[in-house]
């Protein structure tokens, strides 16, 4: 009888840790961690020549992607574009986003201009933006809106607070609201741009380091979205 009852006892033990365990392997099976570099084709610097508050110029493409600027650069106020393609396995399915990062390496010796002795590094935000915008492609209207007002919403800041940074200095950046709220809405890309807080109104940018540069100095370079997510 008791043999028995140890039996039936360690049979239900079994059964109960194998549920366990089955259920861990469905929940790791779900989940996804995805590096998704940042194609030079649809991303590159808008900059506002004429200094007036419009963005009229665009420089994209692969010889345009040793690196982006954000800030005030020598032809004036300029930020940097980023459209990045939703994978298609992931496209039109229910996904939680368990964390996004963008991850971006400072150029220059101390990642800004002025190259030499920097006064100032300016706060850059992240936006986050979707609908007929985020087509793949860089655009003066991925800047402002009919309106003049900036297009998307915040994500976060890129960098805040911050000095000048040695050369290669990678920053991490969390934008995982922004991402869950894409995936939400279904879309198949997600538009990031990367703007100062406030445009300084001398010289002064951060310098990041873009695919191009990272295919010819080292793939640690390289400026990528960080995704880890469960797909259902």
């Amino acid at each position: 009888m008791f043999l028995r009852f140890e039996s039936e006892l360690m049979m239900k033990c079994f059964v109960a840790v194998l549920t366990v365990c089955l259920s861990l392997n469905i929940a790791t099976a779900a989940q996804k961690n995805l590096t998704l570099p940042i194609d030079s084709a649809s991303a590159g610097i808008v900059t506002d020549t004429n200094k007036d508050g419009k963005y009229d110029t665009v420089k994209d493409g692969e010889k345009n992607a040793v690196e982006w600027r954000v800030g005030r650069y020598f032809d004036g106020p300029v930020v940097t574009v980023m459209e990045i393609a939703i994978p298609h396995d992931l496209q039109g399915k229910t996904v939680k986003v368990i964390s996004a990062e963008l991850q971006l390496s400072a150029n220059g010796s101390n990642g800004t201009y002025p190259d030499d002795k920097p006064q100032f590094a300016p706060d850059t935000l992240i936006y986050a933006y979707t609908g007929k915008q985020a087509d793949g492609k860089v655009t003066v209207e991925d800047v402002l809106d009919a309106d003049g007002k900036p297009v998307g919403e915040e994500a976060g800041y890129l960098i805040e607070n911050q000095t000048p940074v040695k050369a290669g200095t990678r920053i991490k950046a969390d934008i995982t609201a922004a991402c869950q709220k894409a995936f939400d809405a279904k879309v198949t890309t997600l538009g990031l741009r990367l703007q100062s807080k406030t445009v300084p109104d001398v010289l002064g940018c951060w310098r990041w380091r873009g695919t191009t540069f990272a295919q010819k100095y080292g793939k640690n370079y390289m400026p990528v979205l960080k995704l880890k997510v469960e797909v259902e």
